[in-house]
């Protein structure tokens, strides 16, 4: 078995989609201090860390995350693919090539590579990443009806620069 990381860390220095207001954390109160506890107040956009998006996220009466998220819902096998890419779309005809993988999958996470350049590079991981063509949601609905949850390793579904086709 093999572990994915499915979040990565927050903190006031996290890489956020162009326009999400900053992550806040505020110290409330320090054994340091003679509290009896180290407490924070943290505030956040519902669009920080990894992207796997509930579809409430773009369609007004789809589910959200709390109602995928149940403890009877299961993901298991969830499958893993490499779609290196950079700056550019993601197409069904990227992901034809691991159909035989993806067969029965009830999750799909797609590792473009771009959490390599998150810490390094975070002006370049949150503008110049890959997107998710409007024909891909329809094509894995038909093709793999057993999907659940889907996921990557970018910013978002959509790049700045194409947030129309990321909408779609």
């Amino acid at each position: 078995v093999m572990m994915i990381r499915l979040s990565y860390p927050l903190s006031v220095t996290t890489p956020l989609y162009p326009g999400t207001p900053d992550i806040e954390i505020h110290h409330l109160r320090s054994i340091a201090n003679g509290d009896s506890a180290n407490t924070s107040i943290v505030k956040l956009s519902s669009h920080s860390g990894t992207h796997i998006d509930a579809p409430y996220h773009f369609c007004v009466h789809g589910k959200a995350v709390a109602d995928i998220l149940q403890s009877e819902n299961e993901f298991f096998p969830t499958v893993m693919i490499d779609i290196p890419k950079k700056n550019s779309v993601i197409t069904p005809s990227d992901i034809v090539p691991f159909t035989n993988h993806i067969n029965n999958a009830k999750g799909l996470l797609i590792r473009t590579g771009m959490y390599r350049c998150r810490n390094t590079y975070p002006k370049e991981y949150t503008t110049e990443n890959p997107w998710i063509h409007p024909d891909v949601p329809d094509f894995l609905r038909k093709s793999f009806p057993d999907i659940r949850i889907f996921g990557t390793d970018t910013i978002s579904v959509s790049n700045p620069s194409q947030k129309v086709d990321g909408r779609l």
